[in-house]
């Protein structure tokens, strides 16, 4: 996943496992100081299992 900030909003990029990590990332990315907004353009691939 890649995490980008434009002037305090937070853009996650990328792929995550599941929707509960990108809901993890989002909320995690919330509690950072100065931060005023963060846009989801992640996408859920789940690992393949071997």
């Amino acid at each position: 996943m890649e995490v980008e900030n434009k002037e305090g909003v937070i853009i996650l990029q990328g792929s995550a496992a599941s929707k509960e990590e990108l809901k993890k990332a989002e909320a995690l990315v919330n509690e950072v100081k100065g931060v005023k907004s963060v846009k989801v353009e992640a996408k859920v691939t789940p690992e393949k299992k071997q």
